[in-house]
């Protein structure tokens, strides 16, 4: 499952970072490949793709040391619906910038929310 939740977390970011690079939240040092029409308020465009190579080691360490610990299926919802408003909120971005692409890119998480919240 860490693979899995490593590709979930970061297809979420794919449309997260290109948000928050957009309302300021954000900036990179350096120009990235990925949403390289966005610029950052200090200039600097895109998303370098390092940052999913990081964010990809970050949730599948995570979600490993979590399902070591933790195997209790209610406890398995919460990291789910911690990130439900983020989603939203991103999908809000997508929609008013017309970057339907930002929202294929982030498919697999309400996939995932889904069978997180699916009774068993």
């Amino acid at each position: 499952m860490p693979a899995l939740a490593a590709l979930v977390g970061v297809s979420l970011d794919l449309t997260l970072d290109p948000t928050g690079l957009d309302i300021g939240l954000w900036e990179w040092n350096v120009d990235g490949v990925y949403a390289s029409e966005i610029r950052g308020a200090n200039g600097r465009g895109g998303v370098p793709l390092v940052n999913y190579l990081g964010w990809a080691a970050l949730v599948g360490g995570v979600t490993y040391v979590y399902g070591s610990v933790r195997e209790n299926r209610e406890e398995k919802r919460l990291p789910a619906l911690l990130l439900l408003p983020l989603y939203l909120g991103a999908v809000g971005f997508a929609l008013k910038k017309r970057r339907f692409g930002y929202l294929l890119l982030s498919a697999p998480f309400p996939v995932a929310l889904y069978v997180a919240l699916e009774k068993r």
